[in-house]
């Protein structure tokens, strides 16, 4: 991947190969698949403020599940705040996951972000790509016998581009 660089007054480009369209892709698909399992076995169990709210029957044994709610509602809440602030919490991910997907290039080729909101949805999906694999990684660092380390390193060289492209569109605004 070439690094990010502005187009213009609000686009941010950058120019990703097939194998890292491919790679997203495949993390994309991965990750909103296990959120959809989870969000089937939701019930309208709870009312707040006269709207029923969808929760989990039961708690997840699923580490991936667990990290990425710790990571994106806080590591250190409760178990009930987690179970609460799930709906909402996978809603979102699995928005900012689609979002992501929208603007992947079908070929090699260049991604183009047009918004904030685009770059926060890359944002928060890098995230929890890089949380399920650190969770599902053993020990040596393998995720189903292969190595994952390079991976996790374009994943976080990723992540820190858009947070500084991120900064700048703060500053500009």
């Amino acid at each position: 991947m070439i690094g990010w660089d502005r187009c213009g007054d609000s686009d941010y480009v950058a120019v990703l190969n097939r194998h890292e369209i491919d790679v997203l892709n495949s993390y994309i698909t991965g990750l909103a698949a296990l959120l959809d399992r989870r969000a089937d076995s939701y019930e309208p169990v709870t009312t707040v403020a006269g709207a029923t709210v969808p929760m989990p029957v039961a708690s997840s044994d699923d580490a991936r599940i667990i990290r990425i709610l710790q990571t994106e509602l806080g590591e250190h809440e409760p178990e009930w705040v987690l179970t609460f602030g799930e709906e909402r919490c996978f809603r979102e991910v699995s928005a900012a996951l689609r979002t992501m997907g929208s603007t992947l290039p079908t070929a090699d080729g260049v991604v183009v972000l047009r918004s904030r909101h685009e770059l926060a949805a890359w944002s928060c999906s890098i995230r929890c790509f890089l949380t399920t694999i650190v969770v599902v990684a053993d020990q040596d660092g393998n995720v189903k016998g292969k190595p994952s380390a390079a991976t996790i390193d374009w994943l976080h060289d990723l992540a820190e581009q858009i947070a500084r492209v991120e900064a700048v569109a703060t500053l500009s605004s």
